[in-house]
């Protein structure tokens, strides 16, 4: 397995693979976030197993961190190891870097869950813990996990900043609270 620049060649597939993994609220638009990678504002990253394109890893950095904004493997080959493999590889990859991600919350009350509580225990086994603050991006509020270093809201501001300029930001309410 290993995580490789992605070409126009997986556009469409990696779209598919976007479209089914995250619901509408939590999707920039596809042609956008291709279109930040190409412009150097974050890594697009393949997850190859044998030469095959099977999951997407979609990261921005900044400033000493690393937002894991988009995590995805082709639903047809879920549970076969692969998505933990690839998360040790984006460990290894940015090692001595402060990375984060975010996730729903485990609200008892979602349709989905036990769904939520299977992907926080995922992110668990792979060496990442629960930080103390959460992240508001277009009215939906997240958990944040993370390497275990502190991420400043400041910080995190900085980074979205960077990734899609201030307006953006601000236009999404995208911001770190708690």
């Amino acid at each position: 397995m290993e995580l490789r620049r992605v070409t126009q060649n997986e556009y469409r597939y990696l779209k598919w693979i976007y479209d089914n993994a995250f619901p509408v609220e939590e999707r920039a638009p596809f042609k956008r976030v291709w279109k930040c990678a190409a412009h150097g504002k974050a890594d697009f990253l393949g997850i190859f197993v044998r030469e095959r394109c099977c999951g997407l890893v979609y990261l921005v950095e900044h400033g000493g961190i690393v937002y894991l904004f988009y995590f995805a493997v082709d639903p047809r080959v879920r549970g076969c190891g692969i998505g933990a493999k690839a998360i040790k590889e984006v460990l290894k990859r940015y090692k001595g870097k402060r990375l984060f991600l975010t996730l729903e919350q485990p609200d008892p009350k979602a349709e989905n869950y036990k769904t939520r509580l299977r992907r926080h225990a995922f992110y668990e086994r792979c060496g990442l813990v629960d930080l103390p603050h959460k992240i508001t991006e277009a009215g939906v509020v997240y958990a944040v996990m993370g390497t275990g270093e502190e991420i400043r809201p400041e910080e995190y501001r900085a980074l979205m900043d960077y990734h899609m300029g201030k307006l953006m930001r601000m236009l999404l309410h995208m911001k770190m609270i708690g």
